[in-house]
């Protein structure tokens, strides 16, 4: 392996573990506040269905799993659609952040609330 791939690799690391610590930390600050507010526990996201929504629809199905991420992504995507297929290569960023972020939305209600839903098993299901 050249030296340029093995840093390529070591900054791709770098960059998903990042973002996993911003979606955690973030998440966490909402469950908390949503649940103090509304008192509501959040229920697991589908990983199936956040892949299925950020592939077809891209960054209006990221609306599902991170609305927040969703919105920068669509300034770029629209303008993306009038160039022929352009768009078609953000696709997979989108589907990575779709998937990163549903993770760390049920890893974190899992940490959060898992005590509360130990008789359902959904939660444990990952």
């Amino acid at each position: 392996m050249s030296r340029r791939t093995l840093n390529n690799a070591m900054l791709g690391a770098l960059a998903g573990f990042g973002l996993r610590v911003l979606y955690d930390k973030f998440n966490r600050k909402n469950m908390i506040e949503q649940y103090e507010f509304t008192g509501e526990i959040p229920k697991k996201k589908s990983m199936l269905l956040a892949l299925l929504l950020a592939t077809v629809f891209g960054s209006f199905g990221l609306l599902y799993s991170s609305p927040r991420t969703a919105v920068p992504l669509l300034i770029i995507e629209i303008p993306l659609y009038f160039l022929l297929f352009a768009f078609i290569f953000l696709r997979p960023v989108i589907i990575f952040i779709a998937l990163a972020a549903t993770y760390s939305y049920n890893s974190v209600a899992k940490q959060l609330f898992g005590h509360l839903h130990s008789h359902e098993k959904y939660f444990y299901e990952q």
